[in-house]
């Protein structure tokens, strides 16, 4: 029995109570007092049908079930992760076509470079005999 010989009826008769962030916080001195006064009380509230290990049981399974909030967060983000794989892996194809296409096109002109500094030294070689002969 607690304070006045009532048993325990809620948390916050056991020294639990909720913040405002939603956290819960403990007041040791009360729950002490209320095991020390009503051991059996405490432990029905807590581990009885209906009580507080039950609530946090069902609390568990509803937000982990694969209908519940972490298990379609679970899945949403799933769908995401693998949507983003498929963007990269789309990303690093069209990279690579490009490193290509810009290798060949560097190859092709660094072909006609070296065509012009051919055709450049001929010319050169064919003007300076021009000249010699004159």
């Amino acid at each position: 029995m607690l304070a006045g010989g009532t048993t325990a009826k809620s948390l916050n008769d056991l020294g639990i109570a909720t913040n405002r962030d939603g956290s819960l916080r403990l007041d040791a001195t009360k729950l002490n007092t209320a095991i020390a006064t009503d051991p059996n009380g405490v432990r029905a509230m807590l581990t009885a049908a209906g009580g507080l290990d039950q609530a946090l049981g069902t609390v568990t399974t509803a937000l982990t079930a694969n209908d519940g909030v972490l298990g379609i967060s679970t899945a949403r983000y799933t769908r995401m992760a693998g949507t983003l794989k498929t963007q990269q892996d789309q990303v690093n194809t069209d990279n690579a076509a490009l490193i290509d296409r810009l290798t060949a096109s560097f190859t092709e002109m660094d072909k006609a470079v070296a065509l012009i500094k051919s055709s450049q030294a001929y010319l050169t070689q064919q003007i300076a005999s021009w000249n010699s002969t004159k």
